[in-house]
């Protein structure tokens, strides 16, 4: 009985385990969106900054 108890205790942490891998892998990939997107604001702020300039 206390052998079944451990087992489901020990799968309870390997899917909480699983979900944090899952979670961090999310967070890396929005890491990098967020840069890419700061590069898009960057060449759109400096394209809007000539364009204002040449009126």
């Amino acid at each position: 009985q206390i052998e079944k108890e451990l087992q489901d205790v020990v799968k309870q942490q390997e899917e909480k385990i699983l979900q944090l891998i899952d979670k961090s892998g999310e967070v890396t990939r929005l890491k990098g969106e967020v840069s890419q997107l700061k590069r898009s604001l960057q060449r759109a702020e400096t394209e809007a900054k000539v364009l204002w300039e040449e009126m």
